[in-house]
């Protein structure tokens, strides 16, 4: 009798064979695709290799090269920045001068201004003249002095002068002493005492000339050459000032 029910039918050999070669199949496949994966390679795309190429130093000659252009750069740097500071000390040393010389100046002219008697050989009452044009000048200026504050107060004489020995401009105040020079100016000015110069016309009142002659109004001229900013000659400054000054009372 004929057996009708598949699941009782006897296994064909023929598809246990189909059975296994798919089963073989499908292994190789899943291997082949792990592979790929591994290898970088998915859906079809084409691997790409990346070649690095080894990395190479500098050579004795380049890094010469270098150097020296590092050392002409910082030559040329150091230099500018010591220009601009020897330029900047020279800078303060014309400003302390300029100062320190308005003030000797301004001092000098407002005593002298109201002044009277005025003589270069430091003694007021001789009305000594050293013009300008005709003589060397004197290194000594000398006048009597009173206060216009006070109009009651007693006339005193004051001298100024430029000191050979500490190159430097004087004073000397017969309010307070006729034996003691105080300095005017500060030690980092040099005053050159061969052409520094007061220059006096108009001394001699021209009532004492004898023929009257002397009818110019006193005044003086005032010659300061010298130099500021120390003794490093880059830094010095070279000056040379003038001041007139002219006798406000009138000299009959």
């Amino acid at each position: 009798m004929k057996n009708d029910n598949p699941s009782e039918r006897q296994p064909d050999p023929s598809d246990r064979i189909i059975r296994a070669e798919r089963f073989i199949l499908a292994g190789t496949l899943v291997r082949a695709e792990a592979k790929s994966k591994i290898n970088g390679v998915k859906g079809g795309l084409t691997p790409y290799t990346l070649h690095l190429t080894p990395s190479r130093g500098f050579t004795l000659i380049e890094m010469i090269v270098s150097v020296t252009l590092f050392i002409v750069v910082m030559v040329i740097a150091a230099t500018a920045i010591l220009s601009i500071t020897s330029a900047n000390r020279k800078s303060q040393s014309t400003k302390v001068a300029v100062d320190n010389l308005s003030f000797a100046l301004e001092n000098m002219t407002r005593h002298i201004r109201v002044g009277t008697s005025y003589s270069c050989d430091g003694t007021p009452g001789n009305h000594t003249n050293a013009t300008y044009a005709g003589v060397t000048g004197c290194s000594e200026f000398s006048f009597m002095y009173k206060n216009p504050a006070l109009p009651g107060s007693d006339a005193y004489k004051i001298s100024y002068k430029f000191d050979v020995n500490k190159k430097d401009i004087q004073v000397m105040d017969g309010k307070y002493n006729n034996i003691e020079w105080d300095s005017l100016t500060g030690s980092d000015l040099v005053i050159d005492t061969t052409l520094s110069k007061f220059y006096v016309e108009g001394a001699k009142p021209f009532a004492l000339s004898t023929p009257p002659s002397d009818t110019l109004q006193p005044h003086v001229i005032i010659l300061i050459k010298g130099t500021a900013g120390g003794t490093n000659p880059k830094e010095r400054t070279d000056f040379n000032l003038q001041a007139s000054v002219t006798q406000s009372t009138p000299d009959f």
